[in-house]
């Protein structure tokens, strides 16, 4: 800085030479002061340095996924955007880093070869490289693909085949999918078929009380629409196969609730006389577990997710237990009198209904297994549910 002062004072004692000198000064003052802060300068991740916004402008601009200053400027964007199992016949629900797969007429876990797209360079299973169409897994368990960039990017997606008929040590009885229906949007729904395997099919002769089909609807798949106002219900009066077997029972369903109605809402129920029922509250919509022409009771007397899709499942142990989960997450549990959950006093008539007529709702899909299933086989239900719906 003395050089600088001493400039200065030459330059006022030299009225000719001012004006240049003055230029020269400037510029000397600069490299001083560039010399006192060349390592800021030089460091291209100091904010305060024009470098730094037009690397990080130039790097987003071209999807650059490289570290800039220890960070990833772009999200990561490994992507497996497609997978599938041939020899199965059976195409995988994608959603975030979440794949399912699930079959009607899977009566065991294998070793399978999947095909799969990805953006990737390298996927491992267990530290083994999958190739696509070549490599075989085991699907006994839940596996991690882990994806790797070229930039040494990782992402992990949660991949799992899950075969309903085989949980609860094979108790499922109903399995009623709005996307095993082949129908237009808009088409009445005069019969729902069972897939669970025990022909349990529901119905409705009566056209304006049909459901009406609604294609593309969630997550590009259809669901069946319900109306309060035209008393819309499926039924079935008769022949129903193993729905009414002991206390226990585990039911999970995908819908949309927006509106009950203050008669009393119905969502599911098994048998009338001291049958098990599964209705709403009104106007909140908290769910109910019910026996037939004795009570119901609230299980976490939380209200239903009005206006968004949601699964839902209600868990019953005995006459000891009753669990409800929302989206795989147990949000309430109910140890009222056991005589209420008591179902073996009822007649086992073949008869259920889903909505009594007076519920307004989407539903997608309906399973019930007459017994008691496992924490970890109820998760398995909500892995297949909420990626086959991306509800989370």
């Amino acid at each position: 800085m003395e050089v600088k002062f001493s400039m200065r004072l030459l330059i006022n004692s030299s009225k000719v030479c001012k004006g240049i000198c003055l230029a020269w000064v400037i510029l000397i003052e600069l490299f001083l002061l560039n010399q006192c802060n060349l390592t800021k300068l030089n460091n291209s991740c100091d904010p305060t340095n024009s470098s730094y916004f037009e690397t990080l402008a130039l790097k987003i601009a071209a999807n650059d996924t490289s570290p800039f200053c220890g960070t990833r400027l772009v999200p990561n964007n490994l992507v497996i955007s497609e997978y599938s199992i041939p020899s199965l016949g059976l195409k995988g629900f994608i959603s975030n880093n979440s794949i399912v797969l699930a079959g009607d007429n899977i009566t065991t876990l294998g070793d399978y070869v999947a095909v799969f797209t990805t953006n990737a360079v390298k996927i491992t299973v267990n530290n083994v490289v999958q190739v696509s169409g070549a490599t075989s897994n085991s699907y006994a368990t839940p596996m991690k693909y882990v994806l790797e960039g070229s930039d040494g990017q990782t992402k992990i997606y949660d991949v799992q085949l899950v075969a309903p008929k085989l949980l609860g040590s094979g108790s499922l009885r109903l399995w009623l999918s709005a996307d095993n229906l082949q129908l237009n949007d808009g088409d009445g729904v005069s019969s729902w078929n069972d897939i669970s395997g025990f022909s349990n099919s529901i119905g409705m002769a009566t056209v304006s009380q049909q459901p009406i089909f609604r294609a593309n609807t969630l997550n590009g798949l259809p669901t069946l629409a319900f109306f309060n106002a035209s008393d819309t219900r499926l039924i079935r009066n008769s022949g129903a196969v193993g729905l009414y077997v002991v206390n226990s029972g585990s039911f999970f369903a995908v819908l949309k609730i927006t509106g009950t109605d203050a008669l009393g809402t119905s969502l599911f129920n098994i048998h009338g006389q001291n049958g098990r029922e599964f209705s709403l509250t009104h106007p909140g919509g908290v769910f109910l577990q019910c026996r037939n022409n004795q009570a119901c009771h609230p299980i976490s007397n939380q209200s239903a997710i009005t206006g968004n899709f949601f699964s839902i499942g209600s868990i019953q142990n005995s006459n000891l237990i009753i669990r409800e989960y929302r989206n795989g997450t147990l949000v309430g549990e109910d140890t009222t009198p056991v005589n209420l959950f008591d179902f073996s006093g009822g007649t086992d008539i073949g008869l259920f209904f889903i909505s009594n007529g007076n519920l307004d709702m989407e539903l997608s899909e309906i399973l019930f297994f007459n017994n008691l299933i496992s924490e970890e086989e109820i998760q398995k239900v909500f892995f297949y549910l909420n990626t086959k719906y991306k509800l989370i």
